[in-house]
């Protein structure tokens, strides 16, 4: 059996605050006003209708329900921080800022022909 031992190791505080700085608010908002508008609100409809309805499909709408108004009311989304995303702040960047392309192809065929191909499965490669 194998054993693994973490360990954590603390920051001074002023290296924190250099670390949220650089990186575009770690822990601030990254949600945008409209969004935050239509989360509060969608989730409070959630919300409405699970007290409504009281069924197991209920609650669990609730729930998702309870996310959102969290969401809308912190302008804050752990999905799109886990991506890079922040749409609080205006900026030239596209959200996608970080593609880089290793390798392409280029495949002398027309469009249709491929289309053709690829919906063919047993031209898709077996795993």
């Amino acid at each position: 059996m194998d054993t693994w031992e973490v360990t954590f190791e603390d920051k001074p505080e002023t290296e924190e605050a250099n670390t949220n700085e650089s990186n575009g608010h770690e822990r601030g908002v990254n949600v945008g006003k409209v969004e935050r508008i239509a989360s509060a609100v969608g989730g409070s409809a959630l919300i409405g209708y699970a007290l409504k309805s009281r069924t197991k499909g209920g609650i669990a709408l609730g729930l998702l329900g309870a996310g959102l108004l969290f969401r809308g009311a912190s302008g804050q989304c752990e999905a799109y921080r886990a991506f890079g995303i922040n749409t609080a702040e205006t900026s030239d960047e596209d959200v996608a800022r970080d593609v880089h392309i290793q390798k392409s192809i280029t495949i002398n065929e027309t469009p249709e022909h491929l289309y053709k191909f690829w919906r063919n499965f047993e031209n898709l490669p077996v795993s």
